[in-house]
């Protein structure tokens, strides 16, 4: 082995030992994940509030809550200024919740907040106001008691918070709170609506009186009575006509026509969700006439005057995702478009583009307006969403596949399900312009095929699919200008749906699972095989995942691990499939099956809507997002990228290296180590709990006669925030007898001693 300064590096030398990674393992170990936290749009959640602020002309949104597999509630709060969200960052801030109530405080100037329930059982009995920098916390010394659920407004002429009724885990409230700035009163009335939750309350300031319409009242029976309060007085309404009966709805005072407009909610739990619209002009209610409507879910409703409409942000439901702004102006509604926020979908393809550094999505169905969508966005990592805009696109699809071709700079999307059925057309991203290829033979059109792509062979390859009346199991190769079908002896059954990747340490394209019939009639499989470019080989591995289709797959190259994540079990039930959906991770080394113990609280997948596995190379992470409930979260990037894990030994080449110790080693001295793999099992201590990956044995030079691999830069010093970067040379003219050796290489980091120890990687020689 050869390095740049070869002196510096001997003391370090003798404590080199090598890394085997091909052992079988079968067990359940921990894996460190993060949700991203979006700097541009909130996270999907339901139970969230809103209010607006007319003078910073900000509507504020706070809290809510994830129904995932286990429930996670929100404590952050965002801005939305009518096109962009605004994460804000304040110094103290209320306690993660859902089911509170937020209004505009004209009198002080000042969003409220009160109430609410946490993930689990716990109630608030807390009230909190927000002045578009801080959060403050309000004396709540002789308020009301904790509960959720409650109505809210804000008396302008008497310059009071008014709170009505809630859920406090044992029954519904009929209480009447204000709160004047200073004090609470429990006003009592000798009549007055009985006790309910989930109802709608707005101040009308033209006619002095406080709206209240509807919710669900003991045994959760909802109601559709219409109360005025005048400040002293319940009155109840007896309109000629009534929205039917309701609970969960949203209401706001709309003071371009100085009406009540109230919007949807449900009936009851097990009936639709209702999205019909109505005015109250203080005397009778009025249906509204209109074209459109949003989704079946009010989460919060506001009016505002800058704009001179009434919004309505949506949550969930049924199983329907959604995160929109609608405006109601001139007696209709109009979506509002969001800025840089691509819309929720399913059955989106993702791939990651190594050349610009960014992951690219295209595609899928819109969860909320259940169109297929052609549209293309770019994901940094770090700074958010950018959609693309190209001249020319594909026509829209969904549960199609993209990969990229790297060595050509190019990203390969094929087939799909289009509007109108399945679709074979093939086409190509430069970064700029998409590209459609002139095929004359290629696979006929489908959707769930498996695609991966093979650096060693430089292809795309495809696998089975199906196109809603038949799967297949063809096997198929791209070379960037033609399709080639692919003649062999063993191969996997038909099916679609099976999670397919490259493994580049290993050279092989590994397949698992997937659904080996006409959807939904048959149940799915786990066996696993392996393709080299000639043939398909069955593997049995002594622990697997249990069978599973529509799962997610991808190489971790900074752990030299395949991770597979979610999936589902699909069920025959007319008029469409049910199904049994998967929430754990397992790894794949190469030998053996990892069960993942710590995932993600978020997955949530079904038939096309899997989450999606994109390793991103640059920050040696691997991201997962989830395009139906927009929540992305990444597996910690290790701390050793490579830009590629293999180089042929005809050619040659250049490895860059990206060391990532973090800021704790800035300025640290570091050196980088190598060695050819021999198959041992040990590394070796370095004290204080740090291990070297690395063994001894014969360094990068494979004989005595044959050029050297070289470490360009294999020690300096380390940046103030821990990085560096390192290049390892392979001269082209080794042997052939070269091929399918790997080496390893790993740095350290050390002062007056070895601090830091990273991750082995491996580096295959191939033809």
């Amino acid at each position: 082995m050869e390095f740049a300064d070869r002196g510096a590096m001997k003391s370090l030398l003798v404590l080199v030992s090598c890394l085997w990674i091909g052992a079988t393992t079968v067990g359940t170990q921990s894996v460190d994940w993060a949700r991203y936290e979006s700097t541009t749009r909130p996270a999907w959640r339901d139970g969230f509030a809103v209010a607006h602020d007319p003078v910073r002309n900000r509507t504020v949104l706070f809290g809510g809550i994830w129904y995932g597999n286990r429930h996670v509630a929100f404590d952050d709060t965002w801005e939305w200024d009518g096109t962009t969200w605004r994460r804000a960052n304040p110094v103290h801030r209320p306690p993660a919740r859902h089911g509170h109530a937020m209004v505009w405080d004209g009198a002080r100037q000042r969003i409220v907040l009160f109430g609410g329930r946490d993930a689990g059982s716990g109630f608030f009995g807390d009230a909190w106001s927000w002045d578009g920098v801080d959060w403050t916390p309000i004396s709540m010394v002789g308020g009301p008691t904790p509960r959720h659920r409650v109505a809210m407004a804000f008396d302008s002429r008497r310059g009071r918070v008014i709170v009505h009724g809630g859920w406090n885990n044992a029954k519904v409230l009929d209480e009447l709170w204000e709160w004047d700035g200073t004090r609470w009163f429990n006003v009592r009335s000798t009549v007055q609506p009985i006790g309910r939750r989930d109802h709608a309350m707005v101040f009308d300031p033209v006619r002095g009186r406080a709206v209240l319409f509807g919710g669900g009242g003991s045994n959760s029976m909802p109601l559709n009575d219409t109360w005025e309060w005048d400040g002293a007085t319940w009155t109840q309404r007896s309109p000629r006509t009534s929205p039917p009966v309701r609970q969960g709805h949203r209401m706001a005072f709309d003071a371009t026509t100085n009406r009540v407009v109230l919007f949807g909610a449900m009936q009851t739990n097990m009936s639709p969700r209702l999205t019909d619209t109505w005015a109250w002009d203080g005397n009778d209610w009025s249906q509204q006439t209109v074209t459109q409507a949003p989704p079946p879910d009010a989460a919060g409703m506001v009016y505002d005057p800058a704009g001179q409409r009434v919004l309505l942000f949506t949550g969930v439901a049924h199983r329907l995702f959604a995160d929109e702004v609608w405006a109601f102006r001139l007696g209709n509604w109009q979506p509002v478009t969001l800025a840089g926020n691509p819309l929720r979908r399913f059955g989106a393809s993702f791939t990651y583009d190594s050349t610009r550094r960014r992951i690219v999505m295209f595609g899928g169905s819109s969860t909320a307006t259940a169109s297929v969508l052609n549209d293309l966005w770019e994901w940094d990592g770090d700074d958010g969403w950018v959609e693309r805009r190209p001249t020319t696109s594909p026509p829209p699809r969904y549960v199609h596949a993209m990969v990229e071709d790297p060595a050509r700079g190019r990203i390969v999307l094929f087939g799909g399900i289009g509007a109108t059925g399945a679709l074979a057309d093939t086409w190509e991203w430069d970064g700029t312009n998409w590209t459609q290829a002139a095929v004359t033979t290629g696979p006929s059109p489908r959707g769930l095929y498996s695609m991966s792509y093979d650096p060693v062979r430089g292809r795309t390859v495809l696998f089975g699919g199906g196109d809603w009346t038949q799967v297949f199991g063809d096997t198929w190769e791209w070379d960037g200008a033609r399709w080639t079908p692919l003649s062999v002896t063993t191969s996997p059954s038909a099916r679609e749906g099976g999670a397919m990747a490259f493994d580049p340490v290993r050279g092989e394209t590994i397949l698992f699972g997937g659904l080996p019939g006409a959807r939904c009639a048959v149940p799915p499989v786990a066996d696993m095989w392996s393709w080299n470019g000639r043939t398909w080989r069955a593997l049995a591995p002594a622990s697997s995942p249990a069978p599973r289709h529509a799962a997610s797959i991808t190489y971790d190259a900074t752990r030299q691990r395949m991770i597979l994540v979610g999936g589902e079990v699909p069920a025959p039930l007319f008029p469409r499939c049910f199904a049994s959906v998967f929430q754990d991770a397992w790894t794949w080394n190469g030998a053996g099956w990892t069960q993942v113990s710590s995932v993600p609280s978020s997955i949530w997948s079904w038939t096309g809507r899997s989450p999606c596995f994109v390793h991103d190379v640059d920050r040696g992470r691997t991201v997962l997002l989830d395009s139906s409930t927009g929540m992305i979260h990444h597996r910690r990037a290790t701390d050793l990228v490579p830009s590629t894990h293999a180089v042929s030994v005809a050619t040659g080449g250049v490895v860059s290296l990206r060391l990532r110790a973090g800021p704790e080693h800035g300025g640290r001295a570091f050196a980088l180590l190598g060695c050819v793999d021999l198959g041992a099992m040990r590394g070796i201590p370095l004290g204080g709990g740090i291990t070297l990956p690395l063994s001894p044995g014969p360094y990068f030079s494979l004989t005595a006669s044959t050029p050297a691999v070289v470490f360009t830069n294999g020690r300096g010093v380390l940046s103030k925030d821990g990085k560096a970067t390192a290049t390892i040379r392979v001269p082209a003219g080794l042997p052939p007898t070269a091929i399918g050796t790997r080496f390893y290489h790993a740095y350290v980091v050390y002062g007056s001693r070895v601090l830091h120890a990273s991750a082995a990687v491996p580096l295959r020689l191939v033809p």
